[in-house]
């Protein structure tokens, strides 16, 4: 009762009060080595600021994150197609959150089938990446609201409906984006429109992400597009015998569902989120 007076009285000045959790990491890493937890056998891959006392950023030294890469990492290039450098069964889980619509079939293809050399029998690898088909039918059905990050960016705020879709597949050739040196001539509404009123979905995305290139000096330019089917794919072809489509929060991996650290997106209802085993 004295409680709930406290809670209110507080509340009418403005504040909220919230119960935080309990610091619950050694019981998610609990069944993981010791070894594994003092050599930092996770990985993030494409990690920016992220910082775990258990896992290892991997990410490439770059004048467009620099300002983010603020805690250590292994310096790879995932458009490079090497191996990464990481002892083969060693790993104990992958994570990938908002990077493979930034680079290509290919180098989303090696970092597949290098992950799954990496890590241990049982180990997880977990991506997150814009559901493709959410967009695509939003797109289609005219429905602005979905691509609600918009409404934050004041050159975006006005733009068509053709322009906010292409941006967050093709973003080198959408009209209002102007990345700079190396932007594409940009495509008009009509074309966008033309090509997804005639052709089948994934035929669509690769007609425009066919026209665009990596490029480091604008490395968060997006040149991909991703659905279940096409990612499932790959990592089954890498050799991961289960492959699911997950949810935010929703890992298989105790570790991985902690939300302080995993699946902290703005996209969160607009991503596709998808694990496997090895």
């Amino acid at each position: 009762m004295i409680r709930s007076a406290v809670r209110k009285a507080i509340e009418k000045v403005g504040y909220d009060i919230t119960r935080r959790p309990l610091d619950d990491t050694a019981d998610r890493y609990k069944d993981f080595p010791q070894e594994s937890l003092i050599n930092r056998r996770f990985y993030n891959i494409g990690a920016g600021e992220f910082h775990h006392p258990y896992w290892t950023n991997v990410d490439l030294a770059n004048k467009w994150y620099q300002q983010v890469q603020k805690q250590p990492f292994l310096n790879y290039d995932l458009m490079a197609l090497s191996p990464l450098p990481i002892a083969s069964g060693t790993a104990e889980l992958f994570y990938c959150c908002h990077v493979i619509e930034h680079i290509s079939d290919e180098a989303v293809t090696n970092l597949c089938k290098e992950a799954y050399r990496c890590l241990k029998p049982g180990g997880v690898i977990r991506f997150l990446t814009p559901d493709a088909e959410l967009e695509y039918n939003a797109y289609r059905r005219g429905d602005r609201d979905f691509f609600h990050w918009v409404h934050e960016i004041e050159h975006v705020a006005n733009a068509s409906l053709q322009r906010v879709f292409l941006n967050h597949f093709a973003t080198q050739i959408c009209e209002y984006d102007g990345q700079g040196p190396g932007t594409l001539k940009p495509v008009p509404d009509s074309e966008v429109a033309r090509i997804f009123a005639t052709l089948p979905m994934e035929q669509a995305f690769d007609h425009f992400t066919k026209q665009c290139t990596f490029d480091p000096d604008y490395a968060g330019n997006h040149i991909n597009w991703w659905t279940d089917k096409k990612l499932g794919k790959i990592l089954r072809d890498a050799g991961f015998a289960m492959v699911y489509r997950s949810g935010h929060g929703q890992s298989l991996s105790s570790a991985l569902r902690d939300l302080r650290y995993f699946d902290a997106t703005h996209y969160i209802r607009i991503s596709l989120y998808m694990e496997a085993i090895k």
